[in-house]
C-alpha cells in the first residue's frame, strides 16, 4: 500500500462512519 492508498481508504472509511453515526462522532475524527 502506498500513502495514497491509505489516505484513500481513511476517506471510505470516514465517510461510512458519518453515515452509519451521523453526528455522534467526535469532530477530531
Amino acid at each position: 500500500m502506498n500513502k495514497d492508498e491509505i489516505g484513500g481508504n481513511w476517506k471510505q472509511f470516514k465517510g461510512k462512519a458519518k453515515e452509519q453515526w451521523g453526528q455522534n462522532l467526535p469532530m477530531m475524527i
